[in-house]
């Protein structure tokens, strides 16, 4: 459309700024999108960044949104990305600290935020007391090809180090690069894999499953595993 300014009937040419060079007027412009509405709502795992809410795992399978700078409630329409191919779908978001990581089947990336910098308040003659920045950037990293995560409540935070359990049934942990800490072990069952629950006390990372778990102690870089049976008289939940 047109925007034009007036002043007592006539038109107004609205000067210039002369000390920056940035424009002084701001335009507020929203459209409905009705197709976005359902594409954030249909996703199935979500994790915190910062003070975004990143969301995946729905309709669009390899995407992953995130609401807007300090409103989680807000997602911004051209604010996605995509996380490898759309055959794919991601199927946990987990945050560590700085950063997040994205998982699928066989995949994992790992997703950063860089804030973007602050704009001159100076400028900005009609906004002197809000405080603007320019456009956040995702950054995502593919960290590897062919180890994932099928089931997410399986991912848990053991210290400073992310572990869970793969598709293929080892489990593995996130150092500077993934490492499998289970390779000595018998690897589970698709079955079991599906089912499974982890989560950490102490410096021990516990994974349950069935009427069955599997306790790793890790330190010293090494890990050292137990294996543990629920009584008869007890369920795992």
């Amino acid at each position: 459309g047109v925007i034009h300014f007036t002043h007592l009937g006539g038109d107004y040419a609205v000067p210039r700024y002369s000390v920056y060079s940035e424009n002084n007027i701001r335009i507020l412009a929203t459209k409905k999108e009705d197709e976005g509405f359902k594409q954030v709502i249909s996703c199935s795992c979500s994790a915190a960044l910062g003070s975004r809410i990143l969301l995946s795992g729905g309709i669009e399978k390899n995407k992953v949104y995130y609401s807007k700078f300090e409103n989680p409630l807000y997602f911004p329409r051209l604010e996605n990305n995509e996380i490898g191919s759309f055959e794919s779908r991601v199927t946990a978001l987990f945050s560590v600290g700085n950063f997040a990581l994205a998982y699928k089947e066989n995949e994992l990336y790992k997703i950063t935020l860089k804030k973007g910098d602050a704009i001159s308040t100076n400028a900005l003659v009609a906004d002197r007391d809000t405080l603007f920045y320019k456009k956040d950037k995702l950054s995502i990293e593919c960290i590897s090809k062919n180890i994932g995560c099928l089931n997410p409540l399986t991912i848990a935070l053991c210290g400073d180090m992310p572990v869970w359990l793969s598709a293929n049934g080892s489990i593995y942990g996130l150092k500077n690069s993934v490492i499998c800490l289970s390779d000595n072990i018998k690897a589970l069952d698709k079955a079991d894999c599906k089912t499974a629950v982890g989560g950490v006390i102490g410096n021990h990372y516990v994974l349950c499953y069935g009427a069955d778990a599997i306790i790793m102690e890790y330190k010293e870089n090494k890990a050292a595993f137990y294996y543990w049976q629920f009584p008869e008289e007890l369920k795992a939940i």
